[in-house]
């Protein structure tokens, strides 16, 4: 009979690397247990979920399309789970922001927030990470600048933003463009607003690292404006060029996400 448990046994496969005997010793069972497991899917399911090349497990295209729905059930067993047993409104609602929206937006927001609500788990990435991790359900909700590709997350407008470009009085090097690393939204819009034939790249995963590279003369940072309002303010750097880029900040979850309680009031700090 085909249970929760063979989907459990699945992804610890899939998150022990495709290896059975990590799978096993994550659960705390013998090997031949979670290869039976995976026989019975594979039976049940009339199709081959791991295939074996070279002497290694590798998904099959039923296994890849068989990850994603199984994490979002066995997330929504857990989640039942526990909320039935510690109340739903005691787990706590996992965000994803990126550092940008960390560092200018998140801060202000959550400090808004009523007394008694769910308590938060905040992640602070990149963008690509947080729409990999809304689409595997490690996060439920997320905060982004960049771009989704995703058509399975819906995306609502939250706030406007502005990315400049921005160098110290005493600039030494203008070929230098310092920027973040792949996956950040920031960076792909310094790549296709700002870069310039010929320039040198820095992929810097700090905007403060980035900050101080560029009050030091290194190069040319391009990141939110309001990262360096202050440091702008005091002249510890200057605008380099007249005209920035404006985005938006963006709400982001699963189209097929239950709205709980946990949820809604989270949207309703957005006002969305």
């Amino acid at each position: 009979m085909f249970t929760m448990r063979h989907l459990q046994v699945f992804l610890a496969v899939v998150d022990a690397g495709c290896s059975v005997s990590g799978a096993a010793e994550r659960l705390h069972v013998a090997q031949p247990a979670v290869s039976k497991t995976l026989a019975d899917l594979d039976a049940h399911f009339g199709t081959v979920l791991f295939e074996r090349l070279n002497r290694r497990l590798r998904l099959s295209e039923a296994g890849k399309r068989l990850v994603v729905e199984a994490r979002q059930l066995v997330d929504s067993f857990m989640l039942l789970d526990h909320g039935m047993r510690l109340g739903a409104d005691r787990l706590p609602l996992r965000v994803g922001a990126t550092h940008t929206v960390g560092a200018v937006y998140l801060p202000g927001l959550l400090a808004r927030r009523e007394a008694g609500t769910c308590p938060l788990e905040v992640q602070v990435c990149n963008t690509l990470q947080i729409e990999h991790g809304i689409l595997d359900s490690s996060l439920d909700v997320g905060v982004v600048e960049g771009a989704i590709s995703s058509a399975d997350i819906r995306q609502l407008i939250v706030a406007n933003d502005e990315v400049i470009a921005v160098a110290a009085p005493n600039l030494k090097s203008s070929d230098v463009l310092i920027v973040r690393e792949p996956g950040s939204g920031t960076r792909d819009a310094a790549l296709q607003h700002f870069a310039k034939p010929g320039c040198r790249l820095w992929s810097i995963a700090s905007s403060a690292a980035m900050v101080a590279l560029a009050e030091a003369g290194q190069g040319i940072a391009v990141l939110s404006g309001q990262l360096v309002a202050r440091e702008l303010a005091e002249g510890a750097l200057v605008r380099y060029g007249t005209t920035g880029y404006r985005r938006t900040f963006r709400l982001v979850y699963h189209k097929d996400k239950f709205i709980d309680s946990r949820m809604k009031a989270f949207l309703q700090m957005f006002e969305v």
